[in-house]
């Protein structure tokens, strides 16, 4: 089989259209290498840098950020599927885990769960001050 077959082979056509949907991160990953390893297993072995830019190539487009940092700062040497994979991973649950300040500020300035007294200040620093309150932070 010649390049051009090999380009619009279905495999590779699959691999170029995936996308890493963040609520399922780990899931879409696993899928990027699975097709590349039939791939593989086909006789297309396709350098691991390569790889790499086609997992990159899924992530949404709010997720360019990450792209763009992963490419700048991750050594060419380390540039591979693990690697990205792991970046990828750890920065999709860092935004599953981060809740956003705003909400919260708002909640304080309007008499939920927190005293009408708490400030703007003292719901960002969200300390000693909430404590002894007897407040706790989210």
């Amino acid at each position: 089989m010649g390049l051009w077959e090999f380009l619009d082979s279905n495999l590779f056509y699959q691999a170029l259209h995936l996308r890493i949907d963040p609520e399922n991160a780990n899931l879409s990953i696993n899928e990027y290498h699975i097709h590349f390893q039939k791939l593989v297993e086909a006789g297309y072995n396709l350098p691991e840098t390569l790889c790499a830019m086609i997992l990159l190539s899924g992530l949404p487009t709010n997720y360019f950020a990450l792209a763009s940092t992963i490419t700048q700062t991750v050594e060419p040497a380390n540039f591979n599927m693990s690697t990205i994979s792991k970046q990828i991973l750890m920065d999709m649950d860092l935004h599953a885990t981060r809740k956003p300040l705003h909400p919260q500020i708002s909640q304080a300035e309007f008499g939920g769960q927190f005293s009408s007294s708490v400030n703007r200040t003292n719901m960002i620093k969200c300390g000693e001050l909430m404590l002894h309150l007897g407040h706790q932070c989210r």
